[in-house]
């Protein structure tokens, strides 16, 4: 049986530490964030890390874009049934991606917007709405699209 004395232990972990260390900071300073996947499905591949919003289960305001100059929209929980989704005015942004459940309708959306204020209408069932206000948007943004 080897013995070590403790400064030949604490030397070799600080030296593993150490190593371990300088691969984290390689990997986050080249690759950023890792892939944004909703529900098996890639919406984003931007290294800053784009934010969802949860409009899931009540309203919330949105007051401006993320990582691509987009609005990406959780309109349901889980994988398996969606929502319907309606923007209100129609031409006010497009929906450049989705992430559809079983049922074929929304569980995310990744939207494009033309104007710096609008709502969404996220539609779970007749009794589970969800309105979205989205206000604020700086019109450079809201309109660099249009």
């Amino acid at each position: 049986m080897t013995t070590h004395s403790p400064g030949v232990l604490a030397s070799r972990l600080l030296a593993g530490l150490a190593i371990a260390a300088s691969c984290v900071s390689c990997a986050s300073s080249k690759g950023g964030a890792p892939p944004t996947v909703i529900c098996g499905k890639t919406i984003s591949r931007d290294p800053a890390g784009p934010v969802i919003e949860d409009a899931t289960a009540h309203d919330i305001t949105v007051t401006s874009v993320t990582a691509g100059a987009v609005i990406i929209l959780r309109t349901a929980s889980g994988c398996h049934t969606g929502a319907d989704v309606a923007v209100e005015p129609s031409d006010a942004a497009d929906m450049v991606d989705d992430v559809r459940g079983a049922d074929q309708r929304y569980i995310a959306v990744v939207l494009e917007p033309h104007r710096d204020a609008f709502t969404v209408r996220v539609t779970r069932s007749p009794g589970s709405v969800s309105v979205v206000t989205v206000k604020g948007l700086s019109p450079a943004t809201a309109m660099s699209h249009g």
